[in-house]
C-alpha cells in the first residue's frame, strides 16, 4: 500500500510473535494499522496465516463490515499487481468464512454450536427490549409473590427496608438494578457470595468500604495541608495580618498532620476521635482589612479547608462499634434481598426458556459459561470448549478493547492461547461507555503489565504507543496536552498523562494566526430575562458569521479552501431539550444548521395516530382514542361537530353517539363506513397487512408528511410495519396481542427510537451532537457549548448504589425517615470516582473531534465570584490538585483551572485574585484567547434591528385601530424609557490603576501598534530581558545585589524567584550602574520600603474615566493594582515605577504613564497613613530615572 508509516505504527504491524497492546492516541490512524496487520499475516511469506484463522472482533456491525471492505479492497489491490497469485486467490474465497464479526455475534455462533452444554435450543433468537421488557415485569410478579406466600419475617423487614408511597417499588426497581449489573460479572453467583459475605467483616479499617473511605481521606488531607501552607506563606507579606491570623493556622496545621497520620494508622476510632476535636474558629483580621487581597486569599484557602474537613467528618461519623453493629443490620436485610434476585433470574430464565429468546446479555454471559470456571484464587479455568476454539484461531485482534467489560475481556481471553496471541487496539482516554458497564481499567491493567516493545530487543507480550495525531493541527495538539498533562492523574482517572499519553502532531498544516483556543464566558446576570441556551447560541452564530466574513480558511485533503457551515459542529455533552434550541437559534440568525435528537418512537405524530387507529379496529367503544382519531389531521372534526355528536346522546360511549349522528350526517357516516370496512379486513389479515390497508385507505403518510415535513413520517410509519412483522414471527397473529404489546410497552416507558432522515454527508449546515455522538468523527471547528452544565450526580442520589469493586450499598430506614449507610458512603465515593474519570475522557473525546480550531463556550453567573472561588483552590497559586480536580462539577471549571494557571492569561488570574503573580513555566505553552460577554449588544446583534422595526410597526398599527385605549403611545413610552441613572449603566465595578491610564492616554496607542513580534526578531528577546530585569528589582537585595550582583542572580535562581532562561536573560552591568545610582542611595538609606505593594482604593468615577467627568453622580469604581516600589522619606513617601519598554527618549514615558503614577498617588494616600511628595519613572532600559 502506497503510504508512509511512523515507525511505532511498523511495529504494530509487524510484531506478530506475542500479545500485544497498541495504545493508540485519538486521530492516530490506528484502523489503517489494524487493517495492514492482517494483510501482513495473510500474505507474509513466512509463516502466514490463512484468514479464516484470524478472530478480529469490533464493537459495532458497521465497524465490521468496514474492516471486511478494507480488507478485500487491499487484497483486489494486491491482486491487479499479481493477478494468478495462489495464496492471494485463496485469502479471498476464505474471507467469505472469516471470523469478522461483533462480541455479540461471535457469541452467539459458540452458544448456537455448544447449545447441548449451553443448556438452550440451537435455534433461540434474540429477543427484542420490549418483549424483554414485558417479561421482565411477569418475573417480578411471579418471584415476589413467592415471597409474599412464605410469610417470613425476613422479607418483611426486607418489604420494611424498601417501602415507600409506591407500595414495593423500590424493591422491585432494586431487584432489576442488580440484575442488570450482574449481567456484566462473569460469575454472578460469586459475586454475590462474595458481596454478602464483606458485609460479616467485623473490623471496620479492613472491610472494602473502610479502606475506601480512607484512601479517599487522605489526598483530601493532603489538599487541606497543603493550602493551609500556602496560606501561612502568604501572611509572611503582611506582618499585621499575621500576627493577628498565624496562631490560627498553625493550629489547622497541627490537626491536619495528626489526621494524616490517624489515617495511615488506620484505627477507625482514632480517626473518629480526632476529626471530633476540630474547632473550625473563626478568622479575625485587623481593622480595616475587609478588602484586602491577602486576607480575601488566605480566608479562601481556609474555607476550602473547613469544607475538606467537613466533608470527611460526614464519613466518619459513627464508631467502630456502631459500624460493626450496622454492617449486621444490613446482612441479614442484604441475604434475603439476594435471595430473592436469585428467584428472579431463575423466573426471568424459565419465561425466556419458554418463548426460545435470549438477551445479547444471556449470550455473553452463556459463553463465558462454556468458556471459563471460576477458581479459588478469584481468577478462572479454561473449560475443554475454551481449548477447541483456542485451537481455531491462530490470532486474536480486538479493536476499541478500552470499551470491554469483564465479561468480554474473559471471552477474549479464554478464545486466546492463554493470552499469548493476543492483538488489542484501543485509547484509554476515549473510554466512554461507563454507562454500559465498560471497565478501561482492563485495558491500563494490561498496558501497565505488558513491557514496552524494543524493536532491537523484542519481549512479548508488549505495549505499543501510536502518538502521532494526523487529524489535528498543533494548536490543538497544544490544548489537549496543556489541559490533560495538568487534570489526567492516576488518582482521578487509573493513569497519569505522561509523554506515552501526549498527542505529536503529525499533521501538516498552513501557519495561522487564528487557530489558537477561544474561551468565551457568557455573564449570565446581564441576560436574566434570556435563556442561557440563546444566548450561547446566537454568541456562536455571531462566531461563525465573523470566521466566515474574516475569510477563516480550513485544509481540505491538500487544498486550502474558505470555511462553510458544514466545517462547524457544536458539541454537547447532552443534547437532551437543548439541541433542538441550538439549531432553531442558529437557524434564525441565517446559519444552516440541524440536529439527530431523535424522539421517542411512540410520541411521533403519525404512530399516534396509526396506533389510535389500530386500538378504534380492534374495540371502537374506546372513547379517547377514537376521539384522537376524529380530530386528527386524516379526518378533522371540528369541535362544534363533536358538540352536535354528543349534544344528542350525552349519556352513551362515544362510538354510540356517532352512529346515530351519522343517520344525518354524511361525514360521520363515510368516517363509519370506513372503519368498519378496516375492521372486517383485519379478521382476515395479519397486522402488517391490516397496516397497509389503512395507509391505502386514509393516506396517513402524505397527510403526516404534509404537517410535520421531511421523510421522518414515512420512515416511521415503515418501522411500525417492521415491529408488526417480527410480533407475527413470534408465534403472535391478532390484532388484539399486537395494542396489548404496544400498550405494555407505553406503560412501561420502554423508549423505542424514532426513525431520522437526516443524512449528514448531503447537508451543509452547523451540526449539532453530543460528545458520544462525536466519538470518531472530526470537524475543522469544533464549540464545545454548555460547557458550564454540571455533570450529571441524579444516580448518586439513589438509595440503592452498586459497583464492582465496591459492592452494594443501601440506605437504612428508621421511621419514616432514611438514614444513609457506610457501605453507601464508600460506594458512592467509588461511583463517583469512576463517574468524574469518564467525565474526563468524555472532554478528551469532545476536544480531540476538532482539526483546526477549538472555542469552549459557557454560560456563569458571577464571572468574577467564580473565577476567585477556582483560584482559590490553587495550591501555591499554580497547582492543581487531583483532589480538586476530583470535585468539579462541569467541563468549564477544567477548562478555566487549567487556564488559570496559562501564563498567556495572566490578566484571567488577575481578574480572579489581584495578588496573583505570573506564571513561570519551563516547557512551551499554548496561547488562548479569552473573551468575557456581559452585555446584550455582544450577542444580540444579529436580528435585533428587525425585531426593533417589528415592534415599532406593531406600535404605529395599534395607534391607528385602537378606539378606547392607545397601545401604541403606551408601548413606545415603555420602550422609550430610560433609567435615571442610564449615563452610569455601563460604569465597571472594579478597574486596575493601569488600564484606566491607558484608556485616557492617546500616546498608548502609539506604543501597542508597533511592530509586532513575527516582524520585529529582536522584540521577543528584548521583552524576556525587560520581564527578567523587572523580577530581579522586585526580589533582590539591594545591599547585596550592589556587592556582588552575579551572586544575587544566582541567589535568587537558587529560590526560584528566577529562571535559568531569565537569568541568563539580565544585564549585570547595566542593572550594576543603575543599582549604584543616587536613587538607590535613598532607597538604601530609607527606614520603610513598600516593594509589590497591592492596594485597593474606591475613587469617583469622573476621576477614573474622562466620559464621566462631565455627568453628575456621586458613582464610584473600585481601583486595584500594585506598586513596584516606594519608600519613606523625610516622613513623606516617594513612589519609584520600574518601566522596561525600549524608548529612545525618557521623557515618552512620562507622557505614557504620567496618569498611572497619579492614581498610584491617589492610591497610596488612601492606603497609608503618608502623603506623596515625589513620582519617579525609572526606566531599566535607558539606565536613568527622571521624577515628575
Amino acid at each position: 500500500m502506497n503510504r508512509e508509516w511512523t515507525k511505532q505504527q511498523l511495529n504494530s504491524i509487524y510484531s506478530t510473535d506475542g500479545s500485544v497492546l497498541v495504545s493508540a492516541a485519538a486521530g492516530s490512524g490506528k484502523t489503517a494499522v489494524l487493517v495492514e496487520r492482517v494483510i501482513n499475516l495473510i500474505t507474509r511469506k513466512y509463516n502466514p496465516i490463512d484468514v479464516d484463522r484470524l478472530l478480529i472482533v469490533t464493537f459495532t456491525r458497521a465497524a465490521a463490515a468496514e474492516m471486511r471492505q478494507r480488507i478485500t479492497e487491499a487484497l483486489n489491490s494486491m491482486l491487479e499487481d499479481d493477478p494468478y497469485n495462489s495464496r492471494l486467490l485463496m485469502q479471498k474465497q476464505l474471507l467469505y468464512n472469516a471470523s469478522i464479526s461483533t462480541i455479540d455475534s461471535f457469541c452467539g455462533n459458540i452458544v448456537r454450536e455448544y447449545f447441548h452444554a449451553a443448556g438452550v435450543s440451537s435455534d433461540f433468537r434474540i429477543a427484542d427490549e420490549g418483549e424483554l421488557e414485558i417479561l421482565r415485569n411477569q418475573a417480578l410478579d411471579k418471584s415476589f409473590e413467592t415471597f409474599y406466600e412464605t410469610e417470613s419475617k425476613e422479607f418483611s423487614s426486607l418489604l420494611d427496608a424498601f417501602s415507600s408511597k409506591g407500595g414495593d417499588t423500590k424493591l422491585r426497581e432494586t431487584v432489576l438494578k442488580i440484575c442488570t449489573f450482574l449481567s456484566t460479572q462473569p460469575f454472578p453467583n460469586k459475586w454475590l457470595d462474595d458481596m454478602l459475605s464483606s458485609y460479616g467483616e467485623r473490623s471496620v479499617a479492613d472491610s472494602i468500604w473502610g479502606k475506601i473511605i480512607i484512601d479517599y481521606s487522605v489526598p483530601a488531607v493532603n489538599h487541606a495541608v497543603n493550602l493551609t501552607e500556602n496560606s501561612i506563606k502568604l501572611l509572611d507579606d503582611d506582618q499585621k495580618l499575621k500576627e493577628k491570623t498565624i496562631e490560627l493556622f498553625e493550629s489547622d496545621l497541627v490537626f491536619l498532620n495528626e489526621l494524616g497520620k490517624r489515617l495511615l494508622s488506620a484505627n477507625w476510632d482514632d480517626i473518629v476521635m480526632h476529626l471530633s476535636s476540630f474547632k473550625s474558629g473563626r478568622m479575625s483580621a485587623p481593622r480595616g482589612y475587609k478588602d484586602n487581597p491577602l486576607k480575601l486569599a488566605v480566608s479562601s484557602n481556609r474555607d476550602e479547608v473547613k469544607s475538606t474537613i467537613k466533608q470527611i467528618s460526614s464519613y466518619f461519623c459513627r464508631s467502630e462499634a456502631e459500624a460493626c453493629a450496622e454492617f449486621s443490620e444490613l446482612e441479614s436485610i442484604v441475604a434475603v434481598l439476594f435471595e430473592l434476585v436469585r428467584e428472579y433470574i431463575k423466573e426471568f430464565d424459565l419465561l425466556k426458556s419458554k418463548k426460545n429468546i435470549l438477551s445479547f446479555a444471556d449470550v455473553e454471559l452463556l459463553t463465558v459459561k462454556l468458556l471459563a470456571k471460576p477458581d479459588e484464587k478469584g481468577g478462572y479455568i479454561k473449560t475443554p470448549q475454551a481449548y477447541e476454539i483456542s485451537e481455531r484461531y491462530d490470532a486474536v485482534i480486538v479493536d476499541e478493547f478500552q470499551d470491554v467489560n469483564d465479561v468480554q475481556n474473559l471471552i477474549f481471553n479464554c478464545a486466546s492461547n492463554d493470552e499469548n496471541n493476543l492483538f488489542v487496539v484501543g485509547d484509554v482516554k476515549q473510554s466512554i461507555y461507563g454507562f454500559r458497564q465498560a471497565k478501561p481499567q482492563i485495558f491500563i491493567n494490561r498496558k501497565e503489565s505488558y513491557q514496552k516493545f524494543d524493536e532491537r530487543n523484542p519481549v512479548y507480550p508488549a505495549t505499543i504507543i501510536l502518538d502521532k495525531n494526523f487529524r489535528s493541527r498543533k494548536e490543538v495538539c497544544d490544548t489537549v496536552n496543556f489541559i490533560f498533562s495538568r487534570l489526567m492523574t492516576k488518582q482521578v482517572s487509573g493513569m497519569d498523562y505522561t509523554a506515552d499519553e501526549r498527542l505529536n502532531t503529525g499533521a501538516k498544516y498552513p501557519e495561522s494566526d487564528s487557530c489558537d483556543f477561544e474561551i468565551s464566558l457568557i455573564e449570565k446576570s446581564a441576560f436574566e430575562d434570556e435563556d442561557y441556551v440563546e444566548i450561547e447560541a446566537r454568541h456562536i452564530a455571531d462566531k461563525i458569521h465573523k470566521m466566515m466574513g474574516s475569510g477563516f480558511t480550513v485544509k481540505d485533503v491538500n487544498v486550502q479552501r474558505s470555511v462553510t457551515y458544514g466545517d462547524f459542529a457544536v458539541i454537547l455533552r447532552s443534547t437532551k431539550s437543548k439541541a433542538n434550541k441550538y439549531v432553531n437559534v442558529l437557524a434564525e440568525c441565517g446559519i444552516p444548521a440541524y440536529c439527530e435528537e431523535k424522539e421517542n418512537f411512540f410520541d411521533a405524530l403519525e404512530v399516534k395516530i396509526l396506533l389510535n387507529i389500530l386500538r378504534i379496529i380492534d374495540n371502537p367503544t374506546l372513547d379517547i382514542p377514537l376521539l384522537s382519531v376524529l380530530c386528527s389531521p386524516l379526518y378533522g372534526f371540528t369541535p362544534d361537530e363533536l358538540s352536535l355528536i354528543r349534544s344528542n346522546d350525552r349519556y352513551s360511549n362515544l362510538y354510540t353517539s356517532l352512529v346515530k349522528f351519522s343517520k344525518t350526517d354524511k361525514k360521520a357516516k363515510d368516517f363509519l363506513k370506513e372503519l368498519s370496512d378496516l375492521r372486517a379486513y383485519s379478521c382476515i389479515s395479519t397486522v402488517d397487512e391490516l397496516i397497509g390497508k389503512i395507509y391505502e385507505t386514509t393516506a396517513l403518510g402524505a397527510v403526516t408528511s404534509a404537517v410535520r415535513g421531511g421523510e421522518s413520517p414515512l420512515q416511521n410509519l415503515n418501522l411500525i410495519r417492521v415491529y408488526a412483522r417480527n410480533f407475527e414471527a413470534n408465534g403472535f397473529k391478532t390484532l388484539s396481542d399486537f395494542v396489548s404489546f404496544i400498550d405494555n410497552l407505553i406503560n412501561n416507558k420502554t423508549a423505542v427510537p424514532a426513525s431520522s432522515s437526516i443524512n449528514p454527508t448531503t447537508l451543509n449546515g452547523v451540526r449539532v451532537l453530543s460528545i458520544h455522538k462525536s466519538k470518531g468523527l472530526e470537524f475543522p471547528v469544533c464549540f464545545i457549548a454548555d460547557a458550564a452544565h454540571e455533570f450529571n450526580k441524579t444516580d448518586l442520589k439513589s438509595d440503592v448504589l452498586i459497583d464492582s469493586y465496591a459492592g452494594l450499598g443501601i440506605k437504612r430506614r428508621q421511621g419514616i425517615c432514611r438514614y444513609n449507610t457506610l457501605p453507601r458512603l464508600a460506594v458512592e465515593i467509588e461511583i463517583s470516582k469512576n463517574e468524574i474519570a469518564e467525565e474526563l475522557r468524555v472532554l478528551y473525546v469532545a476536544l480531540t473531534r476538532a482539526k483546526e480550531k477549538l472555542i469552549m463556550v459557557a454560560s456563569i453567573k458571577n464571572i468574577e465570584k467564580y473565577l476567585s472561588n477556582l483560584y482559590s483552590k490553587l495550591v501555591f497559586e499554580s497547582i492543581i490538585e487531583p483532589y480538586t480536580v476530583e470535585r468539579c462539577k462541569s467541563i468549564c471549571d477544567w477548562i478555566m483551572l487549567t487556564a488559570l494557571v496559562n501564563p498567556s492569561l495572566y490578566e484571567l488570574r488577575k481578574t480572579a485574585d489581584f495578588s496573583a503573580t505570573p506564571v513561570t513555566l519551563s516547557q512551551p505553552y499554548p496561547n488562548w484567547k479569552l473573551e468575557i460577554i456581559d452585555k446584550r449588544s455582544d450577542v444580540l446583534s444579529t436580528g435585533t434591528e428587525n425585531s426593533l422595526d417589528f415592534v415599532m410597526n406593531l406600535a404605529q398599527q395599534t395607534e391607528q385601530v385602537s378606539d378606547e385605549f392607545n397601545y401604541g403611545d403606551l408601548l413606545k413610552k415603555n420602550l422609550d424609557f430610560k433609567y435615571k441613572n442610564a449615563e452610569i449603566m455601563s460604569l465597571p465595578q472594579k478597574v486596575s490603576a493601569s488600564q484606566i491610564a491607558h484608556n485616557q492616554n492617546e500616546d498608548y496607542f502609539d506604543k501597542v501598534l508597533t511592530k509586532p513580534t513575527f516582524i520585529n526578531r529582536s522584540s521577543a528577546s528584548s521583552v524576556k530581558r525587560g520581564t527578567a530585569h523587572h523580577l530581579f528589582l522586585q526580589y533582590c537585595d539591594f545591599q547585596l545585589a550592589r556587592d556582588d550582583i552575579n551572586s544575587e542572580v544566582e541567589r535568587l535562581m537558587l529560590r526560584g524567584r528566577l529562571t535559568e532562561e531569565q537569568s541568563r536573560c539580565i544585564d549585570s552591568v547595566k542593572l550594576s550602574e543603575l543599582l549604584h545610582s543616587e536613587l538607590f542611595d535613598r532607597i538604601i538609606r530609607s527606614e520603610k520600603i513598600y516593594r509589590e505593594e497591592r492596594f485597593t482604593v474606591k475613587i469617583k468615577a469622573s476621576e477614573a474615566f474622562e466620559d464621566y467627568a462631565n455627568i453628575s453622580s456621586d458613582a464610584y469604581v473600585i481601583m486595584q493594582g500594585a506598586i513596584d516600589l516606594a519608600f519613606v522619606e523625610d516622613g513623606k513617601l516617594v513612589i519609584v515605577d520600574y518601566k522596561t519598554d525600549r524608548v529612545g527618549d525618557i521623557a515618552k514615558l512620562v507622557s505614557l504613564y504620567k496618569k498611572q503614577l497619579e492614581l498610584y498617588k491617589q492610591a497610596m494616600e488612601q492606603s497609608t497613613e503618608y502623603k506623596v511628595k515625589e513620582l519617579i519613572i525609572c526606566s531599566v532600559h535607558l539606565n536613568r530615572y527622571i521624577s515628575l
